[in-house]
């Protein structure tokens, strides 16, 4: 069995030894999450602090909407957020991936560990087929199911490694952990209720448990207020190019930095100080969400783990925290 400790390292270095060599000297990352999942943004703060550390010229980072499908130097690697959004469940995320495929044939393209899921058959193979096409590509499988989905379709160029979320910096977590405000005497069960939710099995508590989501999904963060609004703006700006004509043309999406450097520098420090202090103020962490599961494992938390609806919890759990002994599973 594995400690907290033995198993953040562990899987650390399996990320490090695997990526590091495919990126080269520098990247842009696309895809990136401008919501409130707080779970997609350790995703992605464990992707800066992988790239910082190891020296790697990270050029610039996009969201799906910020991102306008410009000229990118053929040495310039392209890497795709990790996460669960590959498949046909949150297909407006897919489709974009697909497109940068498409449209970036003589780049080098990774796809950083995701959880793959499809419901429609035909869909997964018009998707693989796509992706089969490019000639430098690699796909990183979040889970030992996904790597079999990926693995009847590709025979090179794939890889089964955990969650981006454990490349957050240690130093960073400990830090976070020595300004702890407060300390709550209860327990906490993290439930969420989107498209991955299931009904849940009866849980008899042992303690005073608290029952809440991401502290960023209950109520929206001030900071994200505020880049509503700069979306706003932008929208306008843009929709006032688009009549201009000719003009308009070259000025168009001139305004969209502020939206990328807004939630990077302002919105993503924030959620994700405010998740860390949320959850390592409690004792015992119970949860339906994956990151949650991850963060507990981050803080050395106990915890119990519990299914989603399609498996994916299950599926990573089996693959990768199956062996420490302060994280128990629910199946049913």
């Amino acid at each position: 069995m594995s400690t907290f400790q033995e198993k953040k390292k562990k899987l650390k270095h399996l990320i490090e030894n695997q990526i590091i060599p495919l990126i080269g000297k520098k990247c842009i990352l696309l895809d990136a999450p401008y919501h409130i999942n707080t779970g997609d943004l350790l995703i992605w703060l464990g992707t800066i602090h992988l790239l910082k550390e190891h020296n790697i010229n990270l050029l610039y980072t996009r969201s799906a909407d910020t991102f306008h499908f410009e000229n990118i130097p053929n040495d310039v690697t392209i890497l795709l957020q990790g996460g669960g959004n590959f498949g046909d469940l949150w297909r407006y995320f897919q489709e974009f991936k697909l497109k940068v495929v498409k449209q970036y044939p003589h780049n080098r393209i990774i796809f950083l560990p995701q959880t793959i899921y499809y419901s429609d058959s035909q869909v997964l193979n018009e998707d693989l087929n796509i992706i089969s096409t490019h000639n430098d590509i690699h796909l990183c499988a979040r889970d030992r199911k996904s790597y079999d989905i990926l693995s009847q379709y590709l025979k090179q160029n794939i890889y089964l490694l955990p969650d981006m979320a454990f490349c957050i910096s240690e130093t960073f977590i400990n830090k976070k952990k020595r300004k702890q405000s407060k300390t709550i005497n209860k327990d906490l069960f993290i439930s969420r209720a989107d498209k991955e939710a299931k009904k849940l099995p009866k849980i008899e508590f042992t303690r005073p448990t608290d029952i809440h989501d991401w502290p960023s999904m209950e109520k929206m963060p001030r900071n994200y207020k505020c880049l509503n609004t700069i979306r706003f703006f932008n929208a306008k700006y843009n929709h006032l190019m688009n009549r201009l004509g000719i003009i308009g043309k070259y000025c168009k999406y001139k305004t969209t930095w502020t939206e990328d450097f807004f939630m990077r520098y302002v919105c993503l420090p924030s959620i994700i100080n405010d998740a860390i202090q949320f959850v390592n103020s409690y004792n015992y962490i119970y949860t339906t969400r994956l990151h949650i599961a991850i963060l507990a494992t981050l803080l050395e938390k106990p915890c119990t783990f519990i299914d989603n609806n399609y498996g994916k919890n299950s599926g990573f759990y089996q693959t990768w925290l199956n062996d420490i002994d302060d994280i128990i599973f629910i199946y049913e």
